[in-house]
């Protein structure tokens, strides 16, 4: 028989973590959010237009990632949270089962 034992801090500690962690990647994507090159601020460069549209590109990606990123944390910490519920009810309703058992309920 396998035993199941949680420890509900650490539950929090990861959840909080895990949210803690989008902040930061949320504070990356304001920052890069303002990271352009604005059109003709490379001159005459013969290739100004490919290497901007190259920057645009790639911050652009890079968006996209940091946000799913921020989800996935965000989805993680709400995840436990969730699994954190179901333990505390399944926690309650065994101690409301053996009170029962007992008579005192």
């Amino acid at each position: 028989m396998s035993e199941l034992y949680v420890e509900y801090a650490v539950m929090d500690a990861a959840a909080e973590d895990h949210r803690k962690a989008a902040d930061v990647l949320t504070d990356v994507e304001q920052v890069r959010a303002g990271a352009t090159i604005p059109a003709g601020s490379l001159g005459t460069l013969v290739d100004a237009e490919a290497i901007q549209s190259a920057f645009t590109e790639a911050t652009n990606d890079t968006a996209e990632t940091l946000e799913a990123t921020i989800k996935a944390c965000q989805a993680m910490a709400d995840m436990v949270d969730m699994l954190q519920k179901y333990f505390r009810a399944v926690d309650a309703a065994v101690a409301e089962s053996f009170d029962a058992m007992a008579g005192g309920a």
